[in-house]
């Protein structure tokens, strides 16, 4: 119970940090517009290249990414702003778990990421994508499990880039980028070479993007469900080595007293 109160103080502090960040307006004025213009860039490119067929492959697979993308741009620099605050050797010093704080710290990204989705989704709606109320319903849900599995990718890339924190930027772009190349984002998994589709179908967001697809091309129910539960597996493993890469981090810097050097 202890560990859940550190993990609640931590998730009302991401909010608090995220509003400081994103006020409401500029929320509106600067983030909005990116997903628009990324939705409606993507929507023209396949509306050329393949016609309606793949213009809904496009809006689909860009709500799944732009959720995912939401969560990696900050989440995994959010840890190295926590080292650069100098706070790591209090919080490793105080009583609670450090390695709740990092988490729990993000939380409000992983929301972010679920409006980024939503708000995608109603984009791809002006663009043709036909949903039904229940179609919403569902998707929301999965979007929510790619925000969660994304939470998981980016918090081991945030304790990776603790070791090189002149990385973090790229390090988000660099595996963003990635997914969105070949995690069947724009084009389908099947035109990528055999060892590039295993890469994808390893990382969060693949099986939650085939399920997002899935369900709203009314594939049957045991097919969703299975590569919601892959999606759910993955972001639990990506989650435990998040875990214990921080808690190496940790205990090496603070075995050679380090922890104000990184």
């Amino acid at each position: 119970m202890n560990q859940l109160r550190v993990l609640g103080a931590a998730g009302r502090l991401s909010v608090a940090e995220f509003f400081g960040f994103w006020s409401p307006r500029t929320y509106a004025i600067v983030w909005v517009p990116r997903l628009v213009f990324q939705t409606a860039f993507f929507a023209l490119l396949a509306t050329f290249v393949g016609g309606p067929e793949l213009l809904r492959f496009a809006l689909v697979g860009n709500a799944a990414y732009l959720t995912c993308q939401a969560v990696l741009t900050m989440a995994t620099a959010s840890m190295q702003w926590e080292l650069g605050a100098g706070t790591v050797p209090l919080l490793v010093a105080s009583p609670a778990n450090p390695l709740v704080v990092f988490i729990g710290r993000n939380l409000a990204m992983a929301a972010h990421g679920v409006a980024s989705g939503i708000v995608t989704l109603f984009i791809a709606t002006l663009f043709g994508l036909d949903l039904s109320v229940v179609d919403w319903v569902g998707a929301v849900a999965i979007l929510v499990l790619i925000a969660g599995t994304s939470y998981a990718l980016a918090s081991l890339l945030g304790s990776l880039v603790l070791r090189f924190t002149a990385y973090r930027n790229a390090v988000s772009s660099l595996v963003g980028f990635t997914l969105l190349a070949i995690a069947g984002i724009n084009v389908p998994l099947t035109v990528l070479p055999e060892w590039l589709q295993m890469l994808a179908l390893s990382l969060p967001l693949t099986h939650g993007v085939l399920a997002l697809r899935g369900l709203l091309d009314g594939a049957p129910a045991a097919a969703v469900l299975t590569q919601i539960v892959i999606e759910a597996v993955l972001g639990l493993a990506y989650g435990a080595a998040a875990y214990l890469s921080l808690r190496v981090f940790i205990d090496a810097a603070r075995r050679a007293g380090t922890l104000d050097f990184h």
